[in-house]
């Protein structure tokens, strides 16, 4: 209706406490996604008995990729914010942080199905 956002590489301000947390639109669909297909995987397989136990090294592994994807949108925190007196900034930030965001939503990614086959193939 307001044609936003233009494309999924559209800019998009996600939360601003502490810092901004900015990416491109695309970001936001693929943590979306993530979550919605692990949790449906986890409903799914609940339902059927299975014990679904996490350790707690999984909830370690799990909370540092959210950490790293965390990190990629407030990488470039000083350029987006716009602080008096202090040099002028676009507001925008210079590359979004790929390199952090990728590997973090990968990992996670792949160490919940890894995990999930462990489950599955323990049995009920």
């Amino acid at each position: 209706m307001v044609q936003w956002p233009e494309s999924l590489a559209t800019w998009d301000l996600l939360f601003y406490v502490p810092l901004p947390w900015v990416g491109p639109v695309i970001t936001a669909i693929c943590i979306a996604i993530a979550m919605a297909t692990a949790g449906s995987f986890m409903i799914y397989f609940d339902d059927r008995g299975y014990d679904l136990r996490w350790r707690h090294y999984d909830i370690v592994v799990e909370s540092s990729c959210a950490f790293l994807m965390i990190m990629a949108f407030c990488w470039d925190w000083k350029n987006i914010m716009q602080i008096p007196g202090d040099i002028e900034r676009t507001g925008v930030p210079n590359p979004f942080a790929w390199w952090l965001f990728l590997p973090g939503l990968l990992l996670s990614t792949v160490y919940f199905f890894v995990r999930m086959n462990h489950f599955i193939a323990k049995g009920r």
